[in-house]
């Protein structure tokens, strides 16, 4: 597996370098030394696993920096950095999402082991994807699978709404062979094939409640029996889960498991509707007609500023998944190599 990849944002060369040469010999290592330049780094040459953010850049604050790495690379984990020893920017930072706090000068061990730890957690942390449906909530999950130190491993999505209730067991946990009418061989779950990456469980709040009860089993004891099975088998998967309802409602309304909402609630993501994220269009429009350019083996079109514009105001109350199908119907019917709109 590809060594994490970190790096360093601190004006100042000492504590830059001191950090790297701490850290290099089990991680990637980049350095920065403006807030522009880092997030450069991270836009240009991620995906990251872990940001060191001094508190004081010369051309923005560590605050301000680590509030847009938030939100725009939500998987990043950031541990900020500072020569001043004050518990309020400390509570400051926590409070915008960063994983820790360290002070200067630096204690070798100390750094080592924060590191290891916050890594270790980005590694597992589970996430709770909320939107509209068709917002991208896979695109989401993919992108924080692929952004965390799991990212060699397998990625696993299961749409818990598309399998019978009857099924979703054997579709988690496997089965036997002979466990049930039909199980001519045994087979493994999701669970088992994500082992080592991520299980991504789209609407989640479609789950039974008599399934609720074994996924959070599985998720607190980190081990599964697959039906018909008195074996217990340790997985390691980090969990990632999406819906389209209000699971705190779905919670009041006895149709959800608290505990269990609470369990999969520790790192919450909401996704706005595309209409409330037009800013986004322009790149996955670019995106999504490239794609399908290249499965069409044609070079991918251009877009007039007209043609652009419609896509930006337009309402999409499909959402991103609107937008593909759009994109898709119109790269397979229009062979043009610029895309204007009259």
């Amino acid at each position: 597996m590809a060594r994490p990849k970190i790096l360093c944002i601190d004006d100042e060369a000492s504590p830059r370098e001191s950090l790297r040469y701490i850290l290099k010999d089990r991680y990637q290592v980049a350095t920065a030394a403006t807030g522009k330049a880092g997030l450069e780094i991270l836009q240009t040459q991620g995906p990251f696993d872990l940001v060191l953010l001094d508190m004081k850049l010369p051309d923005c604050t560590g605050l301000e920096l680590l509030a847009r790495i938030r939100q725009d690379l939500p998987a990043v984990s950031v541990i900020m950095v500072t020569a001043i020893a004050e518990p309020k920017p400390a509570v400051q930072a926590i409070k915008l999402g960063a994983a820790d706090y360290l002070t200067k000068p630096f204690d070798v061990d100390e750094i080592r082991l924060v590191v290891e730890r916050v890594l270790r957690e980005d590694a597992d942390v589970t996430v709770l994807i909320t939107g509209e449906t068709g917002t991208g909530k896979e695109l989401v999950a993919r992108a924080l699978h692929f952004s965390s130190c799991r990212k060699a491993g397998p990625f696993i999505p299961v749409h818990c709404a598309a399998i019978p209730n009857e099924l979703l067991e054997s579709e988690l946990f496997g089965h036997e062979k002979g466990a049930f009418t039909g199980a001519g061989q045994q087979r493994l779950g999701m669970f088992e094939a994500a082992n080592d990456g991520t299980l991504f469980l789209d609407e989640i709040g479609e789950m039974p409640l008599a399934m609720q009860s074994k996924l959070l089993r599985a998720i607190q004891e980190r081990e599964i029996r697959r039906v018909g099975s008195s074996e217990t088998i340790h997985i390691n998967v980090r969990l990632v889960c999406a819906t389209n309802r209000d699971l705190a409602a779905s919670v009041k309304a006895g149709e959800f498991r608290e505990d269990l909402f609470y369990r999969i609630n520790v790192v919450p993501l909401v996704l706005p509707a595309l209409r409330d994220r037009r800013e986004d269009i322009p790149t996955l429009v670019l995106h999504f007609a490239q794609q399908f350019a290249r499965e069409l083996n044609r070079p991918a079109p251009q877009f007039t500023p007209l043609a652009m514009e419609r896509f930006v105001y337009y309402g999409w109350p499909g959402n991103v998944r609107e937008l593909q199908h759009a994109l898709e119907r119109l790269i397979i019917r229009v062979h043009d190599k610029f895309l204007s709109i009259e």
